[in-house]
């Protein structure tokens, strides 16, 4: 009886190889883009990271920003907590709670949509002083912006800035298109 040789193995297990790893490396690579949005917006850490960010921001102007903490979904509403401005001199305007709507897909079109802005409270705490900037620039950011309604409910204008104390309501919407400013606001004291 004559014996037959064993067949080779068949060369396709290498190209499977080749094919599983051409498709999986780059749908994970996909997949890490959305859920690593999702962590940023969705989890304590990832919104803990977003407010550093804003800490670190450092305009020209010399301003910046400190946010206590962020609850919320930052795909759609959250509130911010704690937020201190300051200026060259410090301390400059504080908000205890901040309430924000917006739509976070219009970043894709540079654009930063705010549905709605809530602040029960905002002080003023004096004048500011920022640096000085070229005059040639624009005074506006390079990005529209909308805030379909914006309420401040207690408006605190300390003594420092106008030389009394006043407490003012202040409502209406913002819309920053091209460099233009439409602003529609009412304000009572």
């Amino acid at each position: 009886m004559a014996s037959v040789p064993p067949e080779a193995a068949p060369a396709r297990s290498g190209w499977r190889w080749l094919w599983l790893i051409l498709v999986i490396v780059p749908l994970l690579l996909a997949s890490a883009v959305p859920v690593g949005l999702w962590w940023l917006a969705e989890t304590s850490g990832g919104r803990s990271f977003v407010a550093r960010q804003v800490a670190g921001l450092e305009p020209n102007s010399g301003l910046r920003f400190e946010v206590g903490s962020i609850e919320g979904s930052l795909l759609s509403r959250f509130e911010m907590r704690d937020v201190i401005v300051r200026d060259l001199d410090g301390i400059l305007a504080t908000i205890p709670l901040a309430r924000i709507d917006w739509e976070p897909l219009t970043l894709v079109r540079n654009t930063v949509s705010i549905n709605r802005l809530d602040i029960p409270e905002l002080a003023l705490l004096r004048m500011w002083r920022i640096n000085p900037r070229d005059p040639d620039e624009p005074l506006l950011p390079d990005i529209d912006a909308r805030i379909g309604r914006f309420e401040i409910t207690r408006l605190r204008i300390e003594k420092p800035v106008f030389g009394t104390a006043e407490t003012l309501f202040a409502a209406g919407r913002v819309d920053i298109r091209s460099g233009r400013l439409l602003l529609d606001m009412r304000a009572t004291a």
